[in-house]
C-alpha cells in the first residue's frame, strides 16, 4: 500500500517510520478504516481504500504504543543490522528450545545468537530458551544495542 494508513480517529500516520519496522498486516472491512468517509481520502491509496465499499483490504499499522517483545526486537535488530545474509545451521536451530520454524522472526532470532546479541535464558533442564513473548525490558534493551553496536562495527 501507501506510504501511510490512517489512524483511530482518521489521522495519517507514516507505515513505517525507518526501514527498520515493518508494521502489523491486519484485514479490516474498509468501513472499519478511518471514519469511512469517502470524501476524505485525499490520495490514491486512501481512495482504493474508501472508494471499494465493503471489500475486505489489507492495511499495515505500525502500533506505536504497544509493547515489544522480545522476537520483534530481534527482527528490528537484524534489519538494522542491514539483515545481512545468513542462513541458520542446524547448531542455530537448535539453540534455543522455544524456537522452531514456527516461531515469529526465528531466522532473526537465530542470527541475534549466532552473532552473540542474545544467549536467552538457561533453564533449570539445561536448554535455552529465548522467550520471544516477552516485553524487552529496559536492562535487555540496553544490552540488544550495545552487542548490535558491536556487531555492526566489528
Amino acid at each position: 500500500m501507501g506510504s501511510a494508513v490512517l489512524a483511530a480517529g482518521g489521522e495519517k500516520q507514516p507505515a513505517e517510520a525507518t526501514g527498520i519496522t515493518e508494521g502489523w498486516l491486519v484485514k479490516a472491512t474498509v468501513g472499519d478504516i478511518g471514519n469511512g468517509n469517502d470524501s476524505s481520502a485525499t490520495d490514491s491509496t486512501e481512495n482504493e481504500v474508501y472508494g471499494s465499499g465493503t471489500q475486505t483490504v489489507s492495511v499495515r499499522e505500525f502500533r506505536p504504543g504497544n509493547a515489544i517483545v522480545r522476537q520483534d526486537m530481534a527482527a528490528f535488530l537484524y534489519r538494522l543490522a542491514g539483515s545481512p545474509a545468513y542462513t541458520p545451521s542446524a547448531a542455530d536451530e537448535a539453540y534455543f528450545a522455544d524456537v522452531d520454524d514456527n516461531t515469529d522472526h526465528a531466522r532473526e532470532i537465530w542470527w541475534c545468537a549466532s552473532v552473540g546479541i542474545t544467549t536467552g535464558w538457561e533453564e533449570k533442564n539445561g536448554t535455552r530458551t529465548f522467550r520471544g513473548m516477552n516485553e524487552v525490558i529496559r536492562q535487555d534493551m540496553a544490552a540488544f544495542l550495545h552487542r548490535t553496536y558491536n556487531v555492526m562495527r566489528a
